[in-house]
């Protein structure tokens, strides 16, 4: 009888294709967090409306920080699904141009992040360290995105990655 169920988005795919669905009991099931992978709006439109979940929750992070750096409430995903939320309150989220400075609303660019849970680089391997950050240790995510009154939304990746049930495949 669960109530929440977290998962990247491969996970709710799996479930809403399978064949026996409406045989099961899912009524103890109100919320949702997914990630790890591009949730598209028709995905958390079928979370809604074939799985019965009313609160759908998506988060946007990546490994050198530590995890997350936004997170979409519900809330939020009802006013726009396509967005990847706010900066959590640990972390900066910027977007840069190839220089490394800041762009304006609705331009898209870099999306970089900031802040202590940051990794302090690559182990033994300060190259790989300094490709990856701008002035004032503005990590750069690899993804392109832009910001539009602090609500973050991905464009593309910078670099060639498949993500396979959650699993960057480079």
């Amino acid at each position: 009888r669960i109530t929440v169920l977290p998962g990247p988005p491969t996970l709710f795919l799996t479930m809403l294709a399978h064949p026996g669905l409406k045989e099961f009991d899912l009524s103890s099931l109100r919320s949702a967090v997914t990630g790890a992978a591009s949730v598209p709006p028709v995905l958390i439109e079928r979370m809604r409306s074939e799985l019965g979940i009313g609160n759908v929750t998506t988060a946007y992070g990546l490994t050198e920080c530590g995890g997350l750096c936004t997170m979409a409430t519900n809330d939020m995903l009802v006013a726009d699904p396509t967005c990847v939320g706010r900066a959590l309150v640990t972390a900066e989220v910027a977007i840069l141009d190839d220089d490394g400075n800041p762009l304006p609303d609705g331009e898209v660019g870099h999306v970089c992040v900031r802040g202590p849970m940051v990794m302090p680089g690559y182990y033994a391997n300060p190259e790989a360290t300094a490709a990856v950050f701008f002035k004032g240790r503005w990590l750069n995510s690899g993804d392109y995105g832009r910001m539009d009154q602090g609500m973050l939304y991905l464009e593309s990746r910078k670099r060639d990655m498949i993500i396979r049930g959650g699993e960057n495949i480079y």
